[in-house]
């Protein structure tokens, strides 16, 4: 008789061992699974916030050339001229108004008339 009571006890211990892994078996399978739906989550809204952020940055460089046409348009030589005109009262030097100072030479003369006319007949050493 001793011996299914050994018997009996040890299927009893065994049956808990099987049920106790069949439960660590099954949890462990659920943890993965919220893991697996946790890291799916996650890495739709990074993808999300990707887009938006792609989309962001084409619109950014969609301002900068406007920006960069805008400050082409508005450093050009005719908007400052007619700005200063209108704006500022400023005109451009009439004859004999011109005073050069610290030349000597004649020629120099003409090319500083040459220059604050805006108006260079030769080549200009740049």
């Amino acid at each position: 008789m001793k011996r299914r009571g050994t018997a009996g006890r040890l299927m009893n211990r065994m049956g808990a061992s099987i049920h106790t892994r069949g439960l660590i078996l099954w949890s462990a399978a659920l943890a993965t699974g919220i893991v697996c739906v946790w890291q799916h989550v996650s890495a739709s809204r990074l993808a999300s916030e990707i887009a938006d952020l792609q989309a962001r940055r084409e619109d950014l460089r969609a301002e900068i050339g406007f920006l960069k046409m805008d400050c082409a348009e508005l450093s050009s030589r005719s908007r400052i001229e007619e700005y200063a005109s209108a704006h500022l009262g400023m005109r451009y030097p009439g004859e004999g108004e011109v005073v050069v100072i610290g030349s000597s030479s004649p020629s120099a003369d003409v090319e500083a008339i040459d220059l604050v006319e805006g108006e260079s007949d030769g080549p200009t050493d740049g």
